[in-house]
């Protein structure tokens, strides 16, 4: 029976930051894999409210700096849930004509720092950021960017076929 099978799934939550390409890649696009091979049960949120509501037993979270997640997180931890955090960007080292520096300094950095140290593992894409990583949590995991295999569906019929020599590249 389909509906028994999903039951006992490992039931994942992400919560998001943004919809820009590394949740785009990091979480949504493995998301719809899990949920078509019923690997598990997953589900993307962009607001902590979702979140309160969820009965996940892993949650994987994305750029997150408020206070209020940090709270939440340590509810979850107490009630036994996996927590899981993806850094995808050196934060510590942003150039002054970044815009992101003006956020992630002072206290927005202090609560970053400890929400990386509050979370069971955290999850980046470069050895170099581990690095930058393991100050907060020992429980880092380098998982590689990888480039979307089904992307061959999106291409227009005869025009983007026939030369295997040429390499497109895109951006969502």
């Amino acid at each position: 029976d389909k509906m028994s099978d999903k039951s006992r799934l490992l039931k994942i939550l992400f919560i998001g930051s943004d919809s820009s390409g590394p949740n785009y890649h990091v979480q949504f696009l493995p998301l719809q894999y899990f949920n078509k091979y019923n690997l598990l049960q997953g589900k993307l949120i962009y607001t902590l409210d979702q979140a309160l509501t969820n009965d996940a037993d892993m949650i994987i979270l994305q750029r997150q700096y408020v206070a209020e997640m940090l709270m939440f997180l340590r509810m979850a931890k107490q009630k036994g849930k996996i927590l899981a955090s993806n850094v995808d960007d050196n934060i510590w080292n942003l150039p002054d004509n970044n815009p992101a520096k003006q956020v992630y300094s002072g206290d927005i950095l202090a609560r970053y720092e400890a929400i990386l140290r509050e979370v069971h593992a955290v999850i980046t894409s470069t050895p170099y950021l581990k690095k930058l990583i393991l100050p907060f949590n020992k429980n880092c995991y380098v998982e590689r960017n990888l480039v979307e295999p089904f992307l061959n569906e999106f291409v227009s019929s005869g025009k983007d076929r026939g030369s295997e020599n040429t390499v497109r590249i895109g951006w969502h």
